[in-house]
């Protein structure tokens, strides 16, 4: 019966990830701006605060947090979700290598203002 309960909590993490993935698609030119706008604190983590914050802001907060950071979070190891995790779990375009993956980066980090202020007026 146990198992059931885990495999339960599981699908409906999945379930969240990938409605929170459609909303991101829609916002967002890609997953690194999604990215950059959950990154309220500019550190290239996303702690718990700053991704309840962030989908408040996208109109979401009735989002299961607790479920979506478990199946983003490898294992839940640290709480907080790294470009890798986050890009892993969201990615709805090919990001190409890890150079590619940098320049969307770096590009999104420079117009993080521009990507918030777009995010948040729809």
């Amino acid at each position: 019966r146990r198992n059931n309960t885990i495999e339960a909590k599981k699908a409906i993490g999945r379930e969240v990830l990938e409605r929170v993935r459609a909303v991101l698609q829609a916002k967002f030119g890609n997953v690194a701006e999604a990215f950059v706008f959950f990154d309220h604190a500019a550190n290239d983590r996303i702690s718990l605060g700053n991704f309840a914050l962030a989908l408040r802001r996208l109109k979401m907060e009735t989002v299961n947090l607790q479920l979506l950071i478990v199946e983003i979070d490898s294992g839940f190891i640290d709480g907080d979700v790294d470009e890798f995790e986050f890009r892993k779990a969201f990615a709805w375009h090919p990001i190409g290598d890890h150079l590619g993956w940098e320049e969307m980066m770096m590009s999104a980090k420079m117009r993080r203002s521009q990507i918030f202020a777009a995010a948040t007026s729809q």
